[in-house]
């Protein structure tokens, strides 16, 4: 398998004095991460629905019919 993902994050920083001998320092920091995929399709699956095998390539159905 050729796994894939993605991600990004982003932080924002403040600082506050609240008083002459008080200072706040405050941060926020977010992080995203995509699901795994496959570059290549090869992570496959073979699913029987009601008897009927359907072939689940790569994240996506694939039907035939016939």
């Amino acid at each position: 398998m050729d796994l894939r993902a993605w991600g990004t994050a982003a932080f924002a920083e403040d600082s506050w004095q609240a008083t002459p001998t008080t200072t706040l320092n405050l941060g926020l920091r977010y992080e995203y991460a995509s699901p795994l995929y496959d570059k290549g399709n090869t992570n496959t699956n073979l699913i029987f629905n009601s008897g009927v095998p359907s072939v689940f390539i790569g994240g996506q159905w694939v039907i035939r019919e016939g």
